[in-house]
């Protein structure tokens, strides 16, 4: 059995594989239900089975007169939405928990929340928002990245979406 990630890739490895040139074949296609391409070569009676999660070879073998079999199975990767949100009120926890935001007044702080509300949680929305409660707080030895990594640990909430 092989495994591919793509239709393309199956027909490539299967054109690798396949003794002969091959063509589709409309009556065998109409009576099996799904895409048959017969083998074009005299006297090679050899297929290609299209069964849209795999291409299943069937080939000719000469030494014991039978047919042998190669299934190209097509596993493509699945597609993964990924989402992010956070809330001004855990930023605001953070900032009570952590003695952030001692420096600013009320206005300024509403603003840091306001942003966070409005903005989604991108890198560099969260250096915006680490940079502000940075220059608002004194007293703490703290770097703006360390403020992003408390940000993105503690506050980001990522989602995961596979279709």
């Amino acid at each position: 059995m092989i495994t591919v990630k793509s239709r393309e890739a199956a027909w490539q490895e299967a054109n690798r594989i396949f003794p002969t040139d091959y063509e589709k074949d409309d009556r065998a296609s109409a009576n099996a239900g799904y895409p048959i391409y017969m083998s074009t070569a005299e006297g090679e009676n050899s297929w290609i089975s299209d069964l849209g999660c795999r291409l299943e070879l069937n080939i000719m073998n000469r030494k014991t007169k039978g047919i042998d079999t190669v299934n190209i199975h097509i596993e493509p990767e699945p597609e993964i939405t990924e989402s992010s949100v956070w809330y001004s009120s855990e930023i605001r926890e953070m900032c009570i928990a952590n003695n952030f935001y001692n420096h600013g007044n009320i206005k300024e702080y509403s603003d840091l929340l306001e942003f966070v509300e409005k903005h989604e949680p991108t890198p560099i929305n969260i250096y915006k928002a680490a940079k502000d409660i940075l220059d608002h707080t004194s007293g703490q030895e703290q770097t703006v990245t360390n403020i992003m990594f408390m940000i993105r640990n503690d506050i980001v909430r990522t989602f995961y979406e596979i279709a």
